[in-house]
């Protein structure tokens, strides 16, 4: 039997944990959006929200869910096909975003085309709301 000097050797951390999604430090960040994962049901969202930005639509969703199932990591990754400086980095990242998103299946393949427009559009500027604690009634 191998000697265990320390906790080291016999645990270890799941390659596989993801950390948590902080808007503000992570808004913009190529290793973020290549650290997305998509799902349907996440393509599917991305595509709705990605679809109002290119007919210009006006509306307000809420986006809900428990957590840890990734609704900040799909706002980051949103905010950064509208937002994010257009660098080689970030094309790269974007590019594989669309390669990835495209595999899903046939609704993939459309948002990759939306993802892929409305990165050739300009920029825009995200704007983070925070929640506060206390009454609306004030």
């Amino acid at each position: 039997m191998a000697k265990i000097n320390s906790l080291r050797d016999i645990i270890q951390f799941n390659s596989n944990f993801k950390t948590a999604i902080n808007l503000y430090l992570s808004l913009n960040k190529a290793e973020k959006v290549l650290g997305y994962i998509p799902t349907k049901s996440s393509v599917s969202f991305l595509g709705e929200y990605l679809k109002a930005v290119l007919e210009n639509k006006e509306q307000a969703t809420l986006l809900v869910g428990p957590y840890g199932k990734g609704k900040s990591h799909l706002l980051l990754v949103l905010l950064a096909v509208l937002s994010m400086k257009k660098t080689p980095e970030s094309e790269s990242a974007i590019n594989e975003l669309i390669d990835n998103v495209s595999k899903t299946d046939e609704v993939g393949e459309r948002v990759s085309e939306y993802i892929g427009q409305v990165w050739d559009k300009k920029r825009f500027l995200p704007v983070l709301i925070t929640d506060t604690t206390g009454d609306l009634g004030y």
